[in-house]
């Protein structure tokens, strides 16, 4: 998962400042997070707090 991760990854511009190798531990960290809060979700659920929640992630809250 780590090595598709980063092939992602350096396909795309990151935010300044911010390198691959914390890029990285940035998202294993929230996807560590995210399982312990859609545990208890429904599937469904989970789904959409999952995609919600990776969306807020990689694009943010504010508009730029």
């Amino acid at each position: 998962n780590t090595r598709l991760l980063r092939a992602v990854l350096q396909r795309e511009r990151l935010a300044a400042g911010l390198t691959l190798e914390q890029a990285v531990r940035q998202f294993r960290l929230f996807v560590n997070f995210l399982g312990v809060y859609v545990r208890e979700d429904t599937p469904a659920d989970a789904e959409q707090k999952t995609q919600d929640l990776l969306h807020t992630m990689l694009y943010g809250m504010l508009a730029r």
